[in-house]
């Protein structure tokens, strides 16, 4: 198994919940959290990338830990996660044939036992270029709609028929990406110029996942972590 290069993305300047990467859960920031997962991860390194040193310099256990320095570019509202790691990349941080281990600090709730095993399933297999964490959702948006300009309400899926589907329990299963981590390799993502590449697989987890954007995403798990 070839360990990988664990990446975590600390942008500062976030938008909707400012400074979110500081906030604390039992007095442990997220970019903590992640840190201390990916310690848990055994990883040819790790890399801290933000545009904020302060950031870094918050850390707790980071000898040994690569700080990228964001550039203007790769730290803006409209940065793309390819953006930082085609930086890192020209910075020689990372090489073409190394395994990404991207995680997100807004995604605290996640089992590094899990995590380990999708790595394994990932090198062990040679028909997909990615991996995302995913869970079942709790809404499935077979009947879900759009609401048009005029008023009047457009299925999200077109072209459906819903009396095959009579009811919930009959509906195929469906499942989101929880962003507790994700997987490529360097030359693939330089290719396709995005992290997630196609075709992309899975590995489903078991703990309820959040990806904090809002106060109330928040709130709600440090409920989940406090309790």
């Amino acid at each position: 198994m070839s360990d990988p290069v664990i990446i975590i993305p600390a942008r500062s300047k976030s938008k909707r919940l400012k400074n979110k990467n500081l906030l604390e859960i039992n007095h442990i920031s997220l970019i903590q959290r992640a840190l201390n997962f990916a310690l848990l991860i055994p990883s040819k390194s790790i890399i801290f990338s933000s545009d904020s040193l302060d950031y870094y310099k918050s850390l707790e256990n980071k000898t040994g830990i690569c700080f990228h320095q964001r550039s203007t570019k790769s730290s803006g509202d409209n940065a793309k996660d390819f953006d930082v790691i085609y930086e890192i990349f020209n910075q020689k941080l990372i090489d073409e044939k190394d395994i990404i281990l991207w995680i997100r600090p807004t995604s605290p709730i996640r089992d590094h036992r899990e995590c380990i095993a999708a790595l394994e399933y990932f090198n062990q297999q040679h028909n997909f270029l990615s991996l995302r964490s995913v869970q079942e959702v709790s809404e499935h948006p077979f009947w879900m709609k759009f609401i048009k300009d005029d008023g009047s309400l457009i299925p999200i899926i077109n072209n459906k028929n819903e009396s095959l589907y009579p009811n919930s329990q009959s509906l195929p299963k469906c499942f989101f990406p929880t962003c507790e981590f994700e997987i490529s390799i360097t030359k693939n993502v330089l290719l396709q110029k995005r992290l997630i590449c196609l075709p992309c697989t899975y590995y489903i987890t078991k703990k309820r996942s959040i990806d904090i954007d809002t106060f109330e995403d928040f709130q709600f798990a440090k409920f989940l972590l406090e309790n």
